[in-house]
C-alpha cells in the first residue's frame, strides 16, 4: 500500500506556525471581515478594473477639478497602496493555503485508505472465525455505514 505523505509535526513546530499566524494578524490589525450580503453588494476592483482606477487616480492628481469635495486623492492613493500590498500578501497565502489543503488532503487519504484495509481484514477474521473479532467488525461496520455524519432514517414499525 502507496503512502501520498508520511510526516508528523511536533508540536512545538505547530505551536510556532500558529503564533506565525497570530503575528501577521497584529501586523494587519485593520483586517475587515464583511458580510457575505456586503461582499455580493460592494463593487469590485480586479486586475480587469486596474487599469480604470490608475487612469482615475492620475486625473484626479493632475486635474483636481474633477475630484469632487467627498472624494480624496489622498486617500485614494492609499487605499490603492494597499491593496497592492494586500494583494501581494493574498497571493502568497492562498498558496500556502492550498498546499496546507492538499496535505491535510493527502494524509486523510492515507489514514482513511489504511483503515479500510484494517476494516477488511477484520472481516475476513471474523468470517475465519478469530475470537474477540465481532466486536470489532459491528463497531467499525457501524461507523462505516453512516459516514458522512449522517444517522439513517428510523425504519418505521409496521
Amino acid at each position: 500500500m502507496s503512502s501520498l505523505i508520511s510526516q508528523t509535526l511536533p508540536a512545538t513546530d505547530l505551536n510556532d506556525v500558529m503564533m506565525a499566524i497570530q503575528t501577521i494578524r497584529t501586523k494587519l490589525p485593520f483586517l475587515l471581515d464583511l458580510t457575505n450580503q456586503q461582499k455580493q453588494e460592494l463593487p469590485k476592483m480586479d486586475d480587469g478594473r486596474a487599469p480604470f482606477v490608475l487612469k482615475a487616480m492620475n486625473y484626479a492628481n493632475t486635474v483636481p477639478a474633477i475630484v469632487p469635495p467627498l472624494v480624496s486623492a489622498a486617500e485614494m492613493q492609499k487605499d490603492l497602496l494597499l491593496f497592492g500590498q494586500l494583494t501581494q500578501i493574498k497571493m502568497q497565502l492562498d498558496r500556502l493555503a492550498e498546499e496546507v489543503t492538499d496535505t491535510a488532503t493527502a494524509a486523510g487519504v492515507d489514514a482513511y485508505t489504511a483503515s479500510l484495509v484494517i476494516y477488511e481484514m477484520a472481516k475476513m477474521a471474523q468470517r475465519l472465525g478469530l475470537p474477540g473479532v465481532d466486536a470489532i467488525v459491528n463497531d467499525l461496520k457501524t461507523l462505516f455505514e453512516n459516514q458522512g455524519g449522517t444517522t439513517p432514517a428510523p425504519t418505521p414499525a409496521p
